[in-house]
């Protein structure tokens, strides 16, 4: 009962960011020199008036207010304890002696927000704790596991509560069938990107640790520490940064295999980048073209016999 109470309360700001919405539509079209609203204003002027008319036939009566007295004030309160306890029930008796703060299994949320802010709102959801996942096949979709939809709610910025459009629970076979199509990647792999500025790009999969729906990948770079025209594609050059004096190197097991520049991390020319695992998805055999500078990489992994 509490978690329809809870879903309902979400139901009612939502609906309420829709009339806001609603509103300023319809200020535009107030303000709008090519709409005469006129008509529906003489409309209501003459329900007013057939109103007006039907309430002088009827006049109601005056209402006169006794002020009790100390009896009176009593037994009004006895009487109306007696009818809040008849209107419960028996069955509110036993919530209150049900045990308290019953924990509440998390359930799946679909909700449908804005499309431009559907990155940033997955990301603040994931920073207030919530496991997101970031719908694949339709923008402006967030699926959401949490105890209910007030939590996902709550968690929001209250500047963007109101790009929420819509929002339904995901029945558990549908999220068991989600989940399954997350799972964990092998390490190594290749991946397809989905979206995004890596759009098409196929990346390796280096890191066994896969958490909280993020994967570490290596890709083939497309900002580069250095002026570069817009739109290359190409390995890092690592002789471009050493004037800098800002790059430290990489050592596993005595050996250099890469570098760091700016908070940034590079293997052989190839840039360490992190994706959701919703964002991508894995690519058995690549095609040769899709994986040429990993290969020109030299780095030991990426050759290929």
């Amino acid at each position: 009962e509490e978690e329809e109470e809870e879903e309902e309360i979400v139901n009612e700001q939502v609906a309420g960011s829709q009339r806001y919405r609603s509103r300023i539509s319809n200020r535009y079209l107030s303000n709008n020199p090519f709409l005469d609203l006129e008509a529906d204003d003489e409309d209501d002027q003459e329900d007013y008036e057939v109103d007006e008319r039907a309430v002088s036939r009827h006049p109601v009566p005056a209402h006169v207010t006794n002020l009790p007295g100390p009896t009176h004030s009593l037994a009004s309160t006895v009487d109306e304890l007696a009818n809040r306890f008849q209107r419960a029930g028996p069955s509110s008796l036993r919530a209150r002696n049900s045990p308290p703060h019953l924990p509440i299994r998390p359930r799946m949320y679909l909700f449908h927000v804005y499309r431009s802010l559907t990155q940033f709102i997955a990301q603040n959801l994931e920073n207030n704790g919530l496991h997101v996942i970031v719908s694949p096949w339709a923008p402006g979709q967030l699926y959401v596991v949490s105890d209910s939809p007030k939590t996902i709610y709550a968690s929001m910025p209250h500047s963007h509560q109101i790009s929420v459009i819509k929002w339904s629970r995901i029945p558990e076979e549908e999220r068991a069938s989600l989940e399954s199509s997350q799972c964990t990647l092998p390490s190594p792999a290749w991946v397809r990107v989905k979206i995004g500025k890596y759009k098409d790009t196929v990346a390796y999969v280096f890191d066994e640790e896969q958490i909280d729906g993020f994967i570490t990948t290596l890709v083939v770079p497309r900002d580069f520490p250095y002026p570069k025209p817009k739109g290359t594609v190409e390995l890092v050059d690592k002789s471009r940064l050493l004037l800098d004096g800002s790059v430290s190197d990489i050592i596993r097991e005595g050996e250099v295999v890469g570098w760091t520049f700016k908070g940034q991390y590079y293997y052989s020319g190839l840039l360490k980048k992190t994706f959701r695992r919703s964002s991508v998805v894995e690519v058995a055999i690549p095609h040769p073209d899709d994986i040429r500078f990993y290969r020109q990489s030299g780095w030991d992994p990426f050759r290929v016999s």
